[in-house]
């Protein structure tokens, strides 16, 4: 296989897997908070938890998991979509509600 075949099959396999996978057709592209990391290890998560049902304020927790408030949102967010934390009496104020 020549550069000029393994180009083309690289590129049939690219379309391969755009159609495939993207469930749109993209043009100039932006991706929604690319500064965030929104990577957790089980111990943050579980403490995040902890905290929450403990009526912690979410901005104690981001202090405390050293995370910007947002991460700790969309940690929030995502663990009640789960079902592993609910909504709780003053929101994500917590107890300073």
């Amino acid at each position: 296989m020549n550069g000029t075949d393994v180009a083309d099959e690289v590129e049939r396999v690219a379309k391969q897997l755009e159609r495939t996978y993207c469930k749109r057709s993209r043009q100039n592209l932006y991706i929604a908070c690319e500064d965030y990391d929104f990577t957790w290890a089980e111990a943050e998560v579980i403490a995040m938890r902890t905290m929450w049902h403990e009526g912690t304020p979410l901005l104690r927790i981001a202090k405390a998991l050293q995370r910007h408030i947002n991460e700790v949102f969309i940690l929030a967010l995502d663990q009640a979509e789960q079902g592993h934390i609910s909504l709780r009496e003053g929101g994500l104020l917590g107890s300073e509600a």
